[in-house]
């Protein structure tokens, strides 16, 4: 049986279309990494907003200021990025490599970085409200007194990670930061904001609450062996809530036992 020449052509025009639409959006890509490192190597203060850098090699560079909200930044390397007081607010950094990346003070409220590696990057006083930071690596990474308010952190690593005076508080006041089952042995929570946050299911075993005032805040099943709670304003309630306080140091400075 013959083949229909009208079928067959609106297929090559389709598959052609198709083809040039790839086409176009990798010379894209190129266009935008270019004016990307180019910015990084003159400094000059070009908006890099809405670009498309998915999977940009981009070790090293320095953005510092660089407006790059909304951007594409999905599975891109960011090793060791100079992207203080950037803006990537919703900016999508999505199984992004960030290790040991300096971000003090960016503004990353409702980003995604979903799966993200942030191990040991430095986020002081960094914008992470409503951030998507589920699965996210950050072991060792810098976060005093980041705002992390309405933040996603479930399924995070968190281990060993300084918290120090960061605000984790619910936000908006009717929402809640979603930190279940995250990993935050060892971190340093000391004089964090943790009203409202859900903890269901984290493992707080060795961190640092001193002087926490948790108001709110679900313990139900978390791990608090040999956590130090002296002086943290948590009620009886909240600790029977705990699956574990084996060793640790209680509000009055007791050992649990």
């Amino acid at each position: 049986m013959s083949s229909d020449p009208l079928v067959g052509g609106l297929a090559e025009a389709g598959f052609s279309y198709l083809f040039e639409g790839l086409r176009y959006r990798r010379e894209e890509r190129r266009r935008w990494l270019k004016t990307a490192l180019e910015w990084a190597a003159t400094g000059r203060k070009e908006s890099l907003r809405r670009a498309d850098l998915r999977g940009a090699d981009l070790q090293g560079v320095v953005l510092q200021g660089a407006d790059l909200s909304y951007t594409d930044l999905r599975k891109a390397n960011l090793t060791q990025a100079n992207l203080v007081g950037a803006n990537l607010s919703r900016a999508n950094l999505s199984q992004g490599d960030l290790l040991l990346a300096c971000l003090a003070e960016a503004n990353l409220d409702g980003a995604n970085l979903k799966g993200a590696l942030l191990q040991s990057a430095d986020l002081p006083q960094a914008k992470l409200r409503l951030t998507n930071l589920s699965g996210a690596h950050l072991r060792l990474a810098n976060l005093r007194e980041a705002k992390l308010n309405g933040a996603d952190m479930r399924k995070a690593n968190l281990e060993s990670a300084n918290l120090d005076r960061a605000d984790m508080s619910r936000w908006p006041p009717q929402g809640v930061t979603l930190i279940g089952a995250v990993d935050l042995s060892r971190a340093n929570l000391r004089n964090a904001n943790l009203c409202g946050a859900n903890l269901c299911g984290a493992n707080l075993s060795k961190a640092d609450l001193t002087e926490l005032d948790p108001e709110g805040v679900n313990l139900y099943g978390a791990n608090l062996t040999q956590t130090n709670l002296r002086g943290a304003i948590v009620t009886p309630k909240q600790l029977a809530q705990a699956r574990s306080l084996k060793g640790a140091i209680m509000p009055d400075g007791t050992e649990h036992d």
